[in-house]
């Protein structure tokens, strides 16, 4: 028996067709359409299409997206933020305190004319190494010595007239001769001005040269020690009572910017210097002992570190006391 002609015979409006695994005959209307228009044989047009997607406004989707990149950059600040105040305040940093250096002498000799006369010769010019006791500056002293050689005629004059056994006033006048004679010595020693230490000789407050007069008291040079150095850094005032004597200090000069250097705070000043309207107080340190190329004059940056804080509390100090000095009176 032929079953399908009879099927068909007895169903006339029907038309066979192969349906899809798993595809149904009886589709509801709009899966019907969709299965009979779509004549090109892709597998998505046995299955009902997404009416949702298809209906969805597309400002709506563009909102969506946008709202999604808005949570996501919102999310990532907001684990930068919680990082950025970990590091602010509950982790402490070194504080260090900075300022200008300069290389000094341990040991500076001023040398003062010690008589009133007329500078006769300058062996050494300024920037010379000295030793201790060479001639630094002489004075013209040719009328001492005129006075020297009659004093001494006049004193061995009375010593042979009153002979080996003086009475008491001719004794008194020969001490009285020998008293004159040794302050016109003294005078002559005055007019030689010698290194009182070996080191580099410097300019004083007056300019020596040969011919100048100069008076008594007058600052005539500096010796300047060559074998021990020092290291002086300007604190500003602000910062003057975190430093302590033993801190450690590093610096760089602006001669060798590559070598680093490290001392220990030893002298804090009590006095104040004004620089360009600022106060500072002078901080003085002993270099390290292995430090080569340094010499007195020198200049640079140099960094005390003094003790450990949170950063936030390093942002917040200078505002702080700002207000304590100007509000808070």
């Amino acid at each position: 028996m032929n079953f399908e002609n009879n099927d068909q015979n007895s169903h006339p409006g029907i038309v066979d067709k192969a349906y899809p695994t798993g595809a149904s005959p009886f589709l509801d209307r709009e899966n019907s359409e969709n299965f009979r228009n779509d004549e090109s044989g892709s597998e998505n047009s046995f299955y009902p299409h997404d009416t949702k997607q298809q209906n969805q406004n597309p400002l709506s989707a563009i909102f969506g997206r946008f709202m999604k990149r808005i949570w996501k950059l919102a999310l990532s600040w907001l684990l930068v933020l919680s990082a950025l105040f970990v590091v602010f305040i509950m982790v402490d940093f070194e504080y260090k305190v900075s300022g200008h250096v300069k290389i000094m002498p341990m040991k500076t000799w001023k040398v003062y004319a010690h008589a009133d006369g007329i500078i006769a010769k300058v062996p050494f010019n300024p920037g010379k190494v000295v030793m201790k006791g060479d001639t630094l500056f002489s004075f013209k002293r040719d009328e001492l010595l005129r006075e020297h050689k009659k004093q001494e005629n006049n004193l061995a004059i009375l010593s042979g007239k009153y002979g080996k056994n003086p009475n008491k006033m001719q004794r008194l006048k020969i001490d009285k001769e020998k008293l004159v004679l040794s302050d016109i010595e003294a005078d002559l020693r005055a007019t030689v001005v010698c290194a009182p230490i070996s080191g580099r000789l410097r300019k004083g407050n007056t300019r020596v040269l040969a011919g100048k007069k100069v008076r008594r008291g007058d600052e005539l040079a500096e010796v300047v020690a060559l074998t021990r150095l020092k290291l002086k850094i300007l604190v500003p005032e602000d910062d003057i009572n975190l430093v302590k004597t033993g801190q450690t200090l590093a610096f760089r000069l602006r001669a060798m910017p590559e070598q680093l250097y490290y001392g220990i705070i030893k002298q804090i000043s009590y006095e104040t210097v004004i620089i360009n309207g600022d106060t500072f107080y002078e901080v003085f340190a002993a270099i390290q002992k292995n430090a080569i190329g340094l010499r007195a004059g020198l200049t640079g940056r140099g960094k005390i570190t003094t003790d450990k804080r949170s950063v936030l509390s390093r942002l917040i100090e200078k505002p702080k006391r700002f207000f304590l000095l100007y509000f808070k009176l």
